[in-house]
């Protein structure tokens, strides 16, 4: 079957970043974060989503970050209903997040059963966590501002299935 493209949108909630939790300190120059999102999909796919992220960001550039983990979706692509995990990678660079998701075949259930594929977005967070513009603030605990609704254009390429 040939690979299918789509389409959606996701409003989404980005929680307050909790530090990494560990037995021994790092060095004050790292800064390591947990990530809690939450999304509802809108268009070919439709559904909801929860994302959770280890995040480092960088020495040189607080604001920032290279990220990994994993999305738990549930919902709908082109109608199919059912559920899969993806993992997710990305970068923050000068305000805007570069994620890449890769569906986890193996997590599919009930119609999603055997279908593979990958998706993604790109989004200026700054715009919307620091409106008044990066160079205003140095405080990265302004980051809950993320937790304010956003939405975002995300973009897929779906195998395995007969949409």
């Amino acid at each position: 079957m040939a690979p299918v493209h789509a389409t959606a949108h996701f409003t989404g909630t980005l929680q307050q970043p909790e530090p990494l939790k560990t037995s021994q300190p790092f060095n004050d120059e790292i800064k390591v974060v947990l990530l809690h999102a939450e999304r509802q999909f809108k268009g070919d796919v439709e559904g909801f989503a929860v994302a959770e992220y280890v995040s480092t960001h960088h020495a040189d550039n607080p604001f920032d970050s290279t990220f990994a983990g994993q999305t738990i979706f549930d919902g709908a692509v082109f109608g199919k209903k059912g559920s899969f995990a993806a993992q997710a990678t990305g970068r923050t660079v000068e305000g805007t997040i570069h994620v890449e998701w890769k569906i986890i075949p193996e997590t599919a259930t009930g119609e999603l059963r055997g279908i593979r594929g990958h998706g993604g977005y790109s989004w200026n967070y700054a715009a919307h966590v620091y409106p008044d513009g990066l160079a205003n603030t140095s405080d990265l605990d302004a980051l809950a501002n993320a937790a304010k609704p956003h939405v975002v254009e995300t973009k897929w390429v779906f195998e395995g299935l007969d949409f």
